[in-house]
């Protein structure tokens, strides 16, 4: 059946390689950073392959949107134009290597923080070459763009293979004229409402009145779980909107009295336009202080930050 429809079968051939590609990047994330001590379930972890599969499928249909809408149109049909072919092919290969970028990010951004990559990874353009510099210092560079290349490289090989044959059994006349235009206007319209449905679908990403959202990744009580379940393209974007929210001063001010009284606060706020003091002084002496300890505490940029919060 996908003979008799190439660019069917073109699209199934980058959606199968792009989501292959994806899931040995996840599996490798999850070989590299799993804690011995505190493994995820067997059941938990194949659940998080299988949503994380499905936002894989969900980054590859947007990198795929354009070619969908397009590729219909003979004069740019990757199947039957050979320049069309070549940018197509330009295209896919750009996109895999961005989004190989982010899964590198990924890897490196969890090693640094024990946290998935995300959008507050902004930060840290603030001072570019103050992080360009620790990341130079940090990681091997080379080697990792070394291995991008390699990837993308792998890549580019793979679709052009596994396409091969689709160019050589597609024609003009056959694809044209007597598989699709010569059908009746109402098997036209099916066949392409069909496949925007599956589409569409593949976008959603479930069977429920809500798409696949980033939480679904979250919702696991394992720590580890949400890092090993998401696409770090998709999850950066889904970040984006979030990314300069910060605490709710109204509802902060709203409970300060019992946040104040609870830890202690020395001279609470009393006027609600004056910033809230959270200062306390302990000035009594520790049973440490007669015996005068030498206590030197040493912070080392983000150290140990996914365990103390402290930066």
């Amino acid at each position: 059946m996908l003979k008799k429809i190439p660019l069917i079968h073109f699209y199934l051939v980058v959606i199968l390689v792009n989501l292959a590609l994806y899931s040995l990047f996840r599996l490798g994330f999850w070989m590299l950073f799993k804690d011995p001590s505190n493994p995820i379930p067997a059941p938990e972890l194949l659940h998080a392959f299988y949503l994380g599969l499905k936002f894989d499928l969900r980054l590859t249909l947007v990198i795929l949107l354009p070619v969908f809408m397009l590729g219909w149109i003979k004069p740019v049909n990757p199947v039957l134009n050979p320049f069309a072919r070549l940018f197509w092919l330009g295209y896919l290969t750009l996109t895999f290597t961005v989004s190989v970028f982010y899964f590198i990010a990924h890897f490196l951004y969890y090693s640094y923080l024990h946290q998935p990559l995300d959008a507050s990874v902004l930060r840290f353009t603030e001072d570019f070459n103050l992080s360009v510099t620790m990341m130079w210092q940090s990681y091997p560079l080379l080697w990792l763009f070394t291995g991008l290349a390699v990837v993308v490289f792998i890549y580019n090989i793979l679709i052009r293979r596994l396409s091969q044959h689709i160019y050589h059994n597609a024609t003009d006349n056959f694809h044209h004229d007597r598989l699709f235009y010569k059908r009746n206007r109402w098997q036209q319209t099916l066949f392409v409402t069909s496949c925007i449905f599956i589409y569409l679908f593949g976008l959603f990403g479930k069977f429920s009145y809500y798409p696949l959202r980033w939480s679904d990744a979250f919702a696991s009580t394992h720590p580890f779980v949400p890092a090993v379940t998401i696409n770090p393209v998709v999850h950066f974007v889904d970040t984006l909107t979030n990314k300069n929210i910060t605490f709710d001063e109204a509802k902060t001010r709203a409970y300060y009295k019992e946040i104040a009284s609870y830890l202690g606060v020395d001279k609470p706020t009393s006027d609600d336009t004056q910033p809230l003091n959270f200062i306390r002084r302990h000035t009594k002496p520790g049973p440490l202080a007669e015996a005068t300890p030498n206590i030197v505490i040493v912070y080392l940029e983000s150290f140990a930050s996914y365990k103390t919060g402290v930066f």
